[in-house]
């Protein structure tokens, strides 16, 4: 048997000796803990958890009434009984009304076994009382989850979210950035119409075991409706949610589905958005849902991210000037209607490092006595070789420390983004293929073209020389020695060779 532990308020030393003495004799597992005023009653509360509360109605510095009133969610449920050597009606009726379950005049209280059989009987009557609230609580919690989960995934659904939403319960979070994954199975309705509802029903348990076993701790998937699921992520900013869709995108698409014996592939398309933990709501899930749209659009079997949707957007509305905008100025006006998406180091890449290379670049290719035509190219390729900047995540750009190695791949794909981004701005095929080919390691044999070397060496040496978040700028001395070590490897050697002359025309940039 359990210690049952109680609480006796009792100012009168005589009768807190009587007092305890009816509730332990012969009683080995009862624990009375006695104290004599309000205040320590208040305290004793506070300290543990009592089974049963006994409180005299007059104590030194307050009422029982006034007591019980103030402290009732203190007593996390125990009974409350009152003794009082003062049996009038009045003092029975206040003691009830305090919240006490039971009341017992002293005379009482020290009579026989009374007092303890008030006490035991108020005790079972809130064991009672708790367990029903505890089985009423545990199917409510079940009904509920019931109603939150999907019956064929098992996953959460939109219900959740929405019953989350309500609450406010995002609002209590005090993590600083959340992410929203949007994802949508590619040709879903053909699954269905070829294979069968039953395929497409398997397809959907799958995806949905994939991604239970794809979420870290703190993560939540649901399925949104259809062949659509939603993940969220907590403490996740852009590049780290990128990074997770690109691989789950990449799980689907080299796991075999099998129906009838037969194998098939599938492939989603997803949307990552990432904000501020405080402004999640359902406009997130739509920037999302946009994002994904956007990958649809784009060949599906993709992750598109929020910012892409501003690019994008911002792209089609710079193009809209009519055949006598140039695509220098089409950039101009595309910054300038996607700045506000931008970090500071994104912002510095995309305007004022694309300008020092295109100078670097056009010098370099004077001292290679290149034709006029292509140093034409080399400078255009230079003035938008990184404008794909503008999609890859700030904190990737501004990382102080090295990049692991999904981060570097990530990074990696700005000279595709560049290239697509200066495609819509104008640029012309062989100059988009410098852009694309620009960091392609030179190896004797590449296929990249004379511009896009060029252009790898200028964007190099711009790089060395300027300050960035991983280091300091170097000087023109080291970056030419960097150089020197990377000819006939990353760099061709006669562009490092070019560089000898024209490195002092920006020796001003040293650290």
């Amino acid at each position: 048997m359990r210690s049952l532990k109680i609480l006796l308020a009792e100012d009168e030393p005589a009768h807190q000796e009587l007092l305890v003495r009816a509730l332990t004799s012969q009683r080995p597992c009862v624990d009375v803990r006695v104290v004599a005023t309000g205040a320590e009653f208040e305290k004793a509360v506070h300290d543990q958890r009592f089974d049963c509360v006994i409180v005299d109605y007059q104590l030194p510095d307050t009422n029982a009434d006034d007591l019980l009133r103030a402290l009732h969610s203190d007593l996390h449920g125990a009974p409350a009984l009152v003794v009082s050597s003062n049996e009038t009606q009045q003092v029975a009726v206040a003691s009830i009304r305090s919240g006490s379950v039971d009341f017992v005049p002293k005379s009482k209280a020290l009579q026989g076994n009374e007092l303890w059989d008030r006490v035991r009987e108020a005790t079972r009557q809130a064991h009672r009382t708790t367990t029903e609230h505890q089985k009423v609580e545990r199917r409510q919690n079940e009904l509920s989850h019931l109603a939150d989960t999907d019956p064929l995934t098992g996953l959460l659904n939109r219900r959740y979210l929405d019953h989350q939403l309500a609450s406010h319960a995002y609002d209590r979070d005090r993590r600083r950035e959340m992410s929203c994954i949007m994802m949508d199975l590619d040709h879903f309705k053909r699954i269905n119409d070829i294979r069968g509802h039953a395929a497409g029903d398997m397809v959907l348990q799958e995806v949905a075991a994939l991604l239970g076993k794809s979420l870290s701790g703190g993560d939540v998937a649901m399925r949104w409706g259809g062949e659509e699921f939603v993940v969220l992520q907590g403490s996740t900013n852009l590049a780290e949610a990128w990074i997770w869709a690109d691989e789950f995108r990449n799980r689907v698409a080299n796991t075999p589905f099998c129906s009838e014996g037969m194998d098939f592939g599938v492939t989603v398309s997803l949307g990552v958005v990432s904000f501020p933990t405080a402004k999640m709501g359902h406009e997130m899930i739509d920037l999302a849902d946009q994002a994904m749209y956007l990958a649809k659009n784009r060949g599906r079997d993709r992750v598109c991210t929020w910012p892409m949707v501003v690019v994008d957007q911002a792209l089609t509305e710079a193009t809209g000037g009519g055949e006598f905008t140039t695509p220098a100025r089409q950039r101009l006006e595309f910054l300038a209607r996607c700045e506000h998406i931008l970090g500071p180091t994104q912002k510095e890449h995309v305007t004022q490092h694309c300008l020092d290379v295109e100078q670097m670049a056009e010098n370099l290719a004077g001292v290679m006595g290149l034709p006029q035509a292509e140093r034409c190219r080399i400078q255009l390729a230079g003035l938008f070789h990184d404008v794909g900047k503008s999609v890859i995540p700030e904190e990737l750009l501004a990382q102080p420390g090295p990049l692991s190695k999904a981060q570097w791949a990530v990074l990696c794909r700005h000279p595709d983004h560049s290239a697509d981004i200066s495609l819509r701005l104008g640029i012309d095929q062989d100059t988009v293929a410098c852009i694309r080919q620009h960091h392609r390691p030179w190896r004797g044999a590449s296929i990249a073209s004379v511009a896009a070397k060029v252009i790898c060496v200028a964007d190099a040496l711009v790089a060395m020389m300027s300050d960035r978040a991983y280091r300091s700028a170097r000087s023109a001395v080291e970056a030419l020695s960097e150089l020197r070590r990377g000819a006939g490897a990353q760099f061709d050697p006669a562009v490092v060779s070019a560089a000898h002359f024209v490195l002092p025309l920006f020796a001003g940039k040293a650290a």
